[in-house]
């Protein structure tokens, strides 16, 4: 009897790692994401923002004064919840030329620096000057020159957060 049970569980384990159920063997249509709210009042606390407890903290501070340096794909700086203070690009091409093509980029930028605007999402540390250091391509790729030379810079340029 014990081997049957061993059976049906793991039979039923395998159901739900893909997503079906005993009542329907056959795979569940997986959720869609779901867009951003960008109506007035809507603004959401994703999970990360949770996680680390940064409501709580933005009862004493929400970062004003901080200057954070995010070294990734670089920033869309026309996000109308990013508050972009500048950026360098130190993949090829300008400096002046740190546009994130990847979407990765601006991902992290929001995650850590979205403003609280009553739309979309907020970050962590939305009064922080946030600066865009682009190290990564447009395909995601970089190398450890660029990422090293962002860092010294973005030290030297008094960042506070790298």
């Amino acid at each position: 009897m014990k081997k049957k049970y061993c059976k049906t569980a793991e039979f039923l384990s395998n159901l739900l790692a893909k997503g079906c159920s005993p009542q329907n063997p056959q795979p569940s249509p997986q959720p869609q994401p779901q867009p951003i709210p960008t109506q007035p009042g809507t603004q959401k606390e994703d999970w990360g923002f949770l996680k680390v407890r940064a409501k709580q903290s933005h009862q004493i501070t929400k970062g004003k004064g901080v200057k954070v340096c995010v070294l990734d794909t670089g920033v869309d700086r026309s996000h109308p919840d990013l508050k972009i203070a500048g950026g360098k690009n130190f993949t090829a091409g300008s400096i002046n030329d740190y546009q994130d093509r990847a979407g990765h980029g601006s991902h992290t930028f929001g995650a850590i620096g979205a403003i609280d605007n009553q739309q979309g999402y907020i970050g962590v540390c939305p009064d922080c000057e946030m600066w865009a250091y682009k190290v990564l391509g447009d395909d995601g790729s970089g190398d450890m020159d660029a990422i090293s030379r962002a860092i010294q810079v973005a030290s030297d340029d008094g960042c506070k957060v790298i």
